[in-house]
Formats: structure tokens, sequence, C-alpha cells
């Protein structure tokens, strides 16, 4: 997953079991290109934010990425996402996540 992932951090809002699992599916899903992975076109996000302005780029990053979320990873919710640059440049995003009460197991 390179080094973006570095600048990544996801946030565990409510004690969530098995957060090491979601950690890696979330970051496997924001560094996938969507329609790269055969078998599931839709899986990853566009990367339509990375041209915007800050507000707009996490605003358009917060509604896509909660809506695959909703489709890939739908025992968890996106609480919010924070995004800060850095002095170098970088781009940090924090991710706080916490479990969708509206989810069952048996949906699978």
């Amino acid at each position: 997953m390179g080094e973006y992932t570095n600048e990544i951090q996801i946030v565990n809002v409510d004690g969530l079991t098995d957060f090491e699992r979601i950690d890696s599916n979330l970051r496997a899903l924001i560094v996938s290109i969507a329609g790269t992975l055969p078998g599931s076109r839709g899986f990853g996000l566009s990367g339509v934010s990375t041209d915007l302005r800050p507000e707009d780029a996490r605003n358009t990053f917060y509604a896509e990425l909660d809506e695959k979320v909703e489709q890939y990873i739908p025992e968890i919710r996106i609480e919010d996402v924070t995004m800060e640059l850095t002095d170098s440049g970088a781009m940090t995003l924090q991710i706080f996540v916490e479990q969708n009460d509206e989810w069952e197991e048996d949906e699978e």
C-alpha cells in the first residue's frame, strides 16, 4: 500500500471489535482506484478529490468513502474525516469509524 497509507490514521471511535481487519480493509479501499480490480470494478475510490480545494476535497472524499464503506464494509460507519496539510506539503487524513448499529452480521 506504500507510503501514502502512513498519512492515514483510522480512529476507532467506539471500541470496534476486530479493528485490525477493519483497518486493513478500509486502507485497501482507500488506496485502490475504482475500476481496476477485476471482478469488483466498483471497489476503490475515484481519486477525483485530489484536484479540489482542501475543504471541497474533504467533503468529496468523505461522501465517496461513506458510500463505498456502506457497500464494502457495512459493519462500520464513517463518523468523520479530517484532512490537514503538513509543513512538507503532504496531506494527512484522520478517519473516524464507528459500529454501524443498523448492520446485522447475517446480512453479509
